[in-house]
């Protein structure tokens, strides 16, 4: 089962198309009159949202309208159109008011698609969008039990949700445990609640994390003894993907896991290890796609499994507005300094943001129009820019009050003339 990590993420542009800002929750509810409604494709759902309908073929279709309210849609509230590209199929984009969907609340949409079919027939499909913007990734926490998780799924700027076709969230597989058969997973550790993955959940914080519980049924009215299972607890590292196929292990049996670089990440692991708390280091197995293989011959004990000797690097991007700069990394080891002298490319004064990882850090940073970082520990982002200076009043003439000094000369001399003019005058 591949372990999703939590990625850095780098502070960037809230609302996108293909990576959202925020995760928010979605439902479909169909009309009664829904031919069209059954191939809407809805999804990307956070702050910028989009419509389309993939039963769309401009032999059958004229044109397709879309509308939304926070109320009800009806005769006497039609809601407001939502612009749509007819070279798109008529998608719809629509970029939803923070200030309308604020952080943290769950705020209802109606949407309603009206198709008008080349035929001259109209077809409508309502349904209903819960909006739950989310500023960070959360997680979901599997457990065998209020002691041991099981596996971490995410939730992310690029999850996306379909009603009836894509989960909100995977399950992961089901456990297993001696003397007892698995009753499914539960919101609450007294197995009160059943846990719905379809069903889109509330996250109140960037951090928060969401446990599910999974309920157990005794067999035969036997008592598992808690000494022949035993749980492999993996510290996981950013950027690195980790494959295996439980985190339950019967006593004695092996534990496997495979480590992979994920997709924009920089790792060298050449001389990478897994040892576990107690100091013993497992056997390696470096396989043909880069990847590598770790076995624990023989699980005894709950255990807990770390990586060590691999060297992470943080990647660096720069959008620069008549800036250019010389000794550009594009990658950068963990702990290793960066400097990097912007200069203007206009002979104005340069001006710049710096982040490392989520955080600003221009103040700490950037100076003389140098950026200056003594220990990168994040993917660092620059955005710097620079205006022409504009030139001096006059031309490049002498400047103002060189020139008033000057007048006041010359009007002093010519006081000196007259003065000495009128004395000869009146003698």
């Amino acid at each position: 089962m591949v372990s999703l990590h939590k990625r850095k993420i780098i502070p960037m542009v809230i609302l996108v198309i293909a990576v959202l800002t925020v995760p928010p929750s979605l439902i479909l509810c169909d009309s009664e009159d829904s031919d069209a409604a059954s191939t809407i494709e809805w999804y990307f759902y956070g702050h910028q949202l989009k419509l389309s309908d993939d039963n769309y073929d401009p032999i059958r279709y004229s044109s397709i309208e879309w509308r939304y309210s926070l109320d009800p849609l009806s005769e006497s509230n039609p809601g407001e159109v939502i612009p749509s590209d007819p070279g798109e199929g008529y998608s719809a984009d629509m970029s939803l008011d923070p200030a309308v969907f604020p952080y943290w609340i769950v705020t209802t949409m109606f949407v309603r698609e009206i198709a008008t079919m080349t035929n001259g027939e109209v077809k409508m499909a309502d349904f209903i969008i819960h909006v739950n913007p989310i500023e960070d990734m959360c997680y979901f926490e599997f457990m065998y039990d209020g002691e041991h998780p099981y596996i971490y799924m995410h939730v992310t700027r690029q999850t996306s949700v379909e009603k009836g076709v894509t989960a909100f969230v995977d399950l992961p597989p089901e456990p297993t445990r001696d003397g007892y058969s698995f009753g499914g997973w539960y919101t609450d550790q007294g197995c009160t609640e059943p846990f719905d993955n379809m069903d889109p959940k509330i996250f109140r914080s960037a951090d928060e994390i969401i446990t599910i519980y999974p309920k157990w049924i005794a067999v035969g009215g036997s008592t598992p003894s808690g000494s022949t299972t035993h749980f492999v607890m993996l510290q996981t590292v950013n950027g690195l993907n980790m494959q295996y196929d439980g985190l339950a292990v019967q006593k004695g049996s092996g534990f496997s896991f495979t480590v992979s670089v994920a997709e924009g990440f920089r790792f060298d692991i050449s001389e990478m290890k897994a040892v576990t708390s107690a100091g013993r280091t497992l056997s390696q197995t470096d396989n043909p796609d880069g990847s590598i293989t770790y076995t624990l011959p023989s699980v005894d004990s709950d255990v807990t499994i770390m990586l060590a000797g691999y060297r992470q690097y943080f990647k660096v991007t720069t959008m620069f507005d008549n800036v250019s700069t010389v000794g550009f990394q594009e990658w950068v080891l963990q702990g290793s300094s960066l400097t990097l002298p912007l200069t203007s490319k206009v002979g104005g004064d340069v001006t710049a943001t710096v982040f490392m990882g989520t955080a600003d850090v221009t103040g700490n940073t950037f100076s003389d129009s140098t950026v200056r970082i003594g220990s990168v520990t994040g993917d660092v982002s620059i955005h710097a820019s620079s205006v022409e200076k504009p030139a001096p009043e006059g031309d490049g003439g002498l400047p103002w009050e060189i020139i008033a000094i000057i007048a006041i000369i010359i009007a002093a001399i010519l006081a000196v003339i007259l003065v000495i003019y009128f004395i000869r005058v009146r003698t």
